[in-house]
């Protein structure tokens, strides 16, 4: 989805929480957390097919792999609204430069993004049932304490 992004959204480099922050500026369904991108990252971007991988400064930067090899792969060419310093990180970094349009990809009719939505909007469903289901099972739980308490007291009296 990052890739699928406006090419001047491209060229510059974002770490997995920007990129997460974009995403869900971009129309992404709120329940994509930051652990799934990480993951995503992780498992599916082997050999750097999706996005150009750079460890700097001690933080690992991404972005689009088209970008990136009509660069020439040269990590030291950045956008000229993005600068950075060793120590201390970004120096630089314009938000209207890394974000995109607000809600970009409601309406376009992208495949992905339809399929991710849909995908978040089941698990967050089903987080949501889970959660029902363990509330109910406490309220049981009490209720089974609250009986046996009265219970206790009634052979007690």
């Amino acid at each position: 989805m990052n890739n699928a992004l406006p090419d001047e959204f491209g060229m510059y480099w974002v770490t997995a929480d920007e990129m997460h922050k974009r995403l869900i500026l971009s129309g992404v369904h709120r329940s994509l957390s930051l652990e799934m991108v990480s993951r995503a990252l992780a498992n599916n971007n082997a050999y750097q097919e999706k996005v150009a991988l750079w460890d700097y400064g001690g933080k690992i930067w991404y972005r689009s792999k088209l970008v990136h090899v009509l660069n020439g792969e040269n990590k030291d060419v950045v956008p000229l609204d993005q600068r950075f310093q060793r120590k201390a990180g970004p120096q630089k970094r314009l938000e209207s430069c890394i974000n995109p349009p607000r809600h970009y990809f409601v309406g376009k009719g992208n495949r992905h993004f339809e399929e991710i939505n849909v995908a978040l909007e089941v698990i967050e469903r089903k987080k949501e049932q889970d959660l029902e289901e363990a509330r109910e099972r406490e309220q049981e739980e009490r209720r089974r304490e609250q009986i046996l308490e009265e219970e206790r007291e009634r052979l007690i009296e």
